[in-house]
């Protein structure tokens, strides 16, 4: 194989397993503090490695330090940071500059296109968390409420923060990003979902502690 092809394909395998792993990592993180599936103290654990590697792939190039700056401005703004574990993750990110920063190198104006997405991304994520949450007490209760086709998309789309994949999409077609990005950034998103999927299979098998309180915190 030539060098420089193999050189490409470790570059985007190095990327694509770290994204996955970050992405996949914050939803543990996430769901232990938010429906108590995982074992929170594992969850505050893996925050600092977590921290780590996000530090390392900023370091590493311009366009990951600006995809995940703009992911944590973006959660810090609309408190989504809002656990220890996620607190003690982002007072190590908050080093890079003591350690990386001269390594560390943002492009300004992806970054804005990124940051007002990932916003974007979390209010219309609550929205449709919000209508999701009616339409179930409403049919629980017996209540009729008819949603329009549009409103079904909408909720769909927003379910998946589709936003910032759409943000990246357009920063690789307009060549602020190599295309490598948008197979690392899905790889973020599918191993988010993965997480989020399996955390609430347990929750509806009943392995959680809400609704096991004889028995301990699952830890995975």
């Amino acid at each position: 194989m030539d060098l420089s092809i193999s050189t490409g394909l470790g570059h985007g395998i190095f990327l694509t397993v770290g994204y996955a792993l970050i992405g996949g990592l914050i939803k543990y993180i996430d769901q232990a503090f938010d429906i108590e599936v995982f074992n929170k103290k594992v969850a505050t654990f893996m925050a600092i490695p977590t921290a780590i590697l996000m530090a390392s792939l900023m370091a590493y190039n311009e366009s990951s330090a600006t995809i995940f700056f703009a992911i944590v401005l973006g959660l810090a703004l609309t408190r989504k940071i809002d656990n220890i574990a996620f607190q003690t993750g982002l007072f190590f990110l908050l080093t890079i500059p003591i350690f990386f920063g001269e390594y560390v190198k943002v492009q300004w104006l992806p970054f804005a296109f990124l940051f007002t997405a990932c916003i974007g991304d979390e209010y219309t994520n609550d929205w449709s968390d919000q209508k999701a949450k009616k339409r179930n007490i409403d049919q629980a209760l017996g209540v009729k409420n008819h949603t329009s086709l549009k409103q079904q998309i909408l909720e769909t789309l927003f379910q998946h923060r589709v936003l910032m994949k759409l943000a990246v999409i357009i920063l690789v077609l307009i060549g602020s990003f190599k295309p490598i990005y948008i197979i690392t950034f899905f790889a973020f998103d599918i191993a988010y979902k993965t997480v989020e999927i399996y955390s609430f299979k347990i929750k509806r098998y009943g392995l959680d502690p809400a609704s096991q309180p004889n028995h301990k915190t699952v830890a995975v």
